[in-house]
């Protein structure tokens, strides 16, 4: 029994690891974004083949990620869920990476960073006066 106890906790152990070794990439990327978009921006690269990129490298990792820890089970999506997810895609994630790097090209990191991480005050906002919450 306490040997089955142990393996559990080391796999629970091995587990909390990785997910905090992911969170970590993940946060390192992410607050480096805006920074590596005004580099690219004075070599010529336009916002628009920047988004291409980032949403195109984005998707390959997460694919990766998960066919590698949950497997080609975990990417099955029913059908009508289809319906919520395409348009939450295209238009929430889409139009987000349009607009923040469109906001770091024609301002600064710290302007983009400023509306990103207000962004909660501004759903708080928008629910109370459009959906009455």
């Amino acid at each position: 029994m306490q040997h089955e106890t142990r393996e559990n906790f080391l796999h629970f152990a091995k587990d909390r690891l990785i997910g905090a070794l992911a969170v970590g990439v993940a946060a390192s990327i992410w607050g480096t974004l805006g920074f590596f978009a005004k580099i690219l921006y004075s070599e010529g690269v336009s916002f628009e083949a920047l988004v291409a990129v980032r949403a195109s490298v984005g998707w390959v990792a997460m694919l990766l990620f998960l066919l590698l820890t949950r497997g080609a089970k975990s990417l099955l999506v029913a059908g009508r869920d289809l319906y919520f997810l395409v348009p939450l895609g295209l238009v929430g994630v889409g139009a987000f990476y349009l607009l923040y790097f469109f906001t770091v090209r024609e301002s600064t990191v710290g302007t983009a960073a400023i509306l990103l991480y207000s962004s909660p005050a501004f759903v708080v906002l928008l629910a109370r006066a459009f959906l009455k919450e």
